[in-house]
């Protein structure tokens, strides 16, 4: 089961899709495996990006027909890929002995496709086996009512691009603490008139950290709101600063989108799109004595509101189980790395985000209930997990980051768990 949302935005669309697949063993029981459901494949000159849901074996073996007998077909058009997929996914369904009135149950499709001849992209869902284009939104997969209503309470017609990703994780993170079936990492495709671009995941998981931060900060304002308790002086104030917290989420976050567009832009390696044409004027402000007086008075501000909501986080018991929750999850993707053990099993490690999550948040409060000292290493572990692009470019690179962050990790429970006694310099020994 998986859970895919789609989007039409003023300059495009956007695909989202979670990476938990349910595999059914031979004994009837159910295990949970990461796989990649946002499918890159061609039909014809088409660039096809596909995402599915319902049974996973019948969804690959599907994906992969159409891989082999149209990648090098003379298709260039939209709607003839979008006819293609339709007639073959009838005759599958014949060929694997399914009834017609049943392929909606065993497969249900979101299809992006760009067009280089007719310059264009458009998007479908699937409804019992036929393509119907998608005009504001469409959910695929796991059915819920929590999911249509709260994108619905969100997207307008139009809405850019950067905020139908936001939209799109912000469902993902719902349905991740709403349903087993639904899990991270979120796969991200861009469709615009000018090609199919599959996000980064760095950025992708770095967004989804924003997204999570963003919406406990809107909820723990929410709860404030029918506290009685609080007096009228103390509300305001809480709210003063919850205003002040938000306004420096969303500059960190608009400042990340446009240093990742920077760097691609800039970057000749990266020939598909260029985000910042030649000629583009670029002013930066230096760091003056004022600016970083704000920036420190921002971050007290976040700190603050932390201390508010979030005091658990630093409790040293969660904060040994969240290290090691981080530090089983790292240890598996680098076995899964190196060959030596299987693709790391989302079962077994179903608080990953949440963890991660808390780790930055007992950094980013202070020393608040730790000591300075066990403060700094919270902040070295949270410093040691933002994953660069260049690690996406070199594979191993990428290998002795993680082993990096398992090592930093491992250092830090060392000295949480075991401080062990100081020991003293070794004596020269007594000349005979």
């Amino acid at each position: 089961m998986t859970l895919i949302a789609g989007f039409k935005c003023g300059d495009g669309y956007v695909i989202c899709a979670d990476s938990q697949e349910v595999v059914r063993e031979a004994d009837d029981s159910e295990s949970r495996k990461t796989c990649q459901k946002l499918v890159p494949i061609n039909i014809g000159k088409v660039t096809v990006s596909l995402a599915g849901a319902g049974d996973a074996d019948l969804i690959d073996a599907f994906v992969e027909r159409l891989r082999v007998n149209y990648q090098s077909s003379e298709i260039t058009s939209l709607d003839a890929c979008s006819t293609v997929i339709k007639d073959e996914l009838y005759a599958f369904s014949k060929e694997k002995g399914i009834k017609r009135s049943r392929v909606g149950d065993r497969f249900r499709f979101m299809i992006g496709a760009y067009s280089p001849e007719e310059r264009g992209c458009r998007l479908w869902r699937t409804a019992a086996g036929e393509p119907i284009e998608v005009q504001q939104y469409a959910l695929v997969g796991y059915e819920d009512t929590r999911y249509d209503y709260a994108v619905r309470n969100f997207y307008r017609p139009g809405m850019p691009i950067s905020q139908g990703v936001f939209l799109g994780l912000y469902v993902m993170w719902l349905g991740e603490h709403t349903s087993t079936y639904i899990h991270a990492p979120i796969t991200v495709a861009i469709l615009r008139d000018n090609g199919i671009q599959f996000e980064p995941q760095g950025k992708i998981d770095s967004i989804d950290q924003k997204v999570r931060l963003f919406t406990a900060q809107f909820e723990s304002q929410f709860l404030a709101c029918s506290d009685t308790g609080l007096q009228g002086e103390e509300f305001a104030a809480r709210l003063k600063d919850f205003g002040a917290t938000v306004i420096q989420f969303r500059q960190e976050f608009i400042e990340e989108w446009v240093g990742q567009s920077f760097d691609t832009g800039l970057d000749r390696v990266v020939e598909s799109w260029n985000s910042i044409p030649a000629g583009t004027t670029i002013v930066t402000v230096p760091i003056t004595p004022p600016i970083d007086q704000a920036l420190r008075e921002m971050n007290e501000r976040i700190a603050a509101e932390l201390r508010n909501t979030a005091a658990h986080t630093q409790d040293a018991d969660r904060i040994v189980a969240n290290l090691k929750v981080l530090r089983e999850g790292l240890q598996a993707e680098l076995d899964a790395r190196k060959g030596i053990a299987a693709s790391p099993n989302i079962e077994a490690n179903p608080g990953l985000g949440e963890a991660l999550t808390e780790i930055m948040q007992a950094a980013m409060m202070g020393p608040f209930q730790l000591a300075p000292e066990i403060h700094g290493l919270i902040a070295r572990v949270a410093n040691a997990m933002p994953v660069t692009a260049e690690e996406f470019r070199n594979q191993r690179l990428r290998d002795a980051s993680i082993a990096l962050r398992v090592a930093v990790i491992d250092q830090t429970l060392a000295i949480l768990e075991d401080p062990g006694e100081p020991q003293s310099a070794p004596q020269p020994e007594e000349a005979t």
